[in-house]
């Protein structure tokens, strides 16, 4: 169901410290840690052994040491050493568990879940994320929720939502949303979506409100974009040099983590904001706007279609989601992967139509 030849957010570069720490991605369990050089690894955390949980152990030599009993695993995922017997005893072939590829960039820690595949390109540049870009302020979230991989990231990308679902925190008062144009990313694997100008229709600025507000709200719409990027990687671009970066990286069919970085242009507007509201004040607002977002995806009326709906109705707003879709499943199928949903009546499975 998942696109495994690619980058996703395993988690925060500042997370990642001299403790293991376990996540499940893609159906598997992983444990995280580092080295004596400070460098990320990644491995199986199934202790071949007894099934133990690595990340209850700790990092010995850079080596991850079992809680249980103690073998050690290299950081090529190979037992080498077995406390209950001599050390020239021979070791068993399959005391190994898996290994996958880490890449540390910009403050984000990114997995390649394809152990059998080296990866042929880099994670997207996230720069503007990083702790270290002193023009921007940044705030993170992360958060482990129930939901569908697919629709958490269409819901990322598209707006036609955020005035019923998010007027009580941060919704502007936006109906029609025009059609986008598309630019693809060079490679294939992403794209870049801007409201067209030229459409018969543009955001809804006949409100009983301010010019003033009208005014923004054109701005806004003039200047937003989204991007994303092959993996779990969604970009919004807003007015003022303000970008959210949303990960969504899928444990399963029913559970993600959900991480947010925001980065706002040490301006003028952003410190009025910030003076306005405070930093503890924007988490809470930025919390409840993910917890509408989580709920309203949890409650769906499809607890057996993973992938949502076979055939939903499409509206022009969902152009944004089809072209997601559409690439993913291109990629699904480079892998020989089908994105698949249950039949109505849960006696088989067929393609999804995505």
């Amino acid at each position: 169901m998942f696109v495994h030849r690619t980058w996703y957010w395993a988690g925060w570069s500042h997370e990642l410290k001299t403790r293991p720490i376990r996540r499940k991605f893609l159906g598997k369990q992983v444990v995280l840690f580092r080295d004596s050089a400070g460098i990320a690894h990644a491995l199986e955390a199934l202790c071949p052994h007894r099934g133990a949980d690595l990340s209850q152990g700790k990092v010995v030599d850079d080596c991850l040491q079992c809680p249980f009993h103690g073998m050690m695993f290299n950081t090529s995922g190979h037992c080498v050493e077995i406390p209950s017997q001599p050390p020239g005893e021979r070791i068993p072939g399959n005391a190994k568990v898996d290994v996958f590829f880490v890449k540390e960039r910009d403050g984000i820690v990114w997995i390649w879940m394809d152990q059998q595949c080296k990866p042929d390109h880099e994670p997207p540049d996230c720069a503007v994320f990083s702790p270290s870009t002193k023009s921007h302020s940044h705030k993170y979230w992360t958060r482990h929720q129930k939901g569908d991989f697919a629709l958490t990231v269409e819901t990322a990308l598209e707006d036609s939502h955020v005035p019923f679902l998010h007027k009580a925190t941060f919704a502007f008062p936006k109906v029609r949303v025009p059609p986008y144009r598309f630019e693809h990313h060079a490679g294939g694997r992403g794209f870049t979506a801007q409201y067209d100008r030229n459409a018969d229709w543009w955001i809804d600025t006949d409100l009983p409100s301010s010019r003033k507000l009208r005014k923004h709200v054109e701005t806004i719409g003039d200047n937003q974009k989204a991007e994303w990027f092959m993996g779990g990687h969604v970009r919004q671009h807003f007015g003022g040099d303000t970008v959210a970066g949303i990960f969504v990286t899928p444990c399963d069919e029913t559970h993600l983590w959900f991480s947010i970085a925001s980065a706002a242009a040490n301006n003028t507007i952003t410190k009025k904001v910030l003076n306005a509201v405070g930093l503890s004040g924007l988490s809470l607002i930025a919390n409840k706007v993910f917890d509408e977002d989580e709920d309203a995806i949890r409650d769906l009326i499809l607890t057996d279609r993973p992938g949502g709906l076979e055939r939903p109705v499409f509206q022009i707003s969902d152009a944004i989601c089809s072209e997601f879709r559409k690439m993913y499943r291109h990629y699904l199928q480079l892998e020989g992967r089908e994105w698949a949903v249950p039949d109505a009546d849960n006696k088989g499975k067929r393609q999804a139509q995505i």
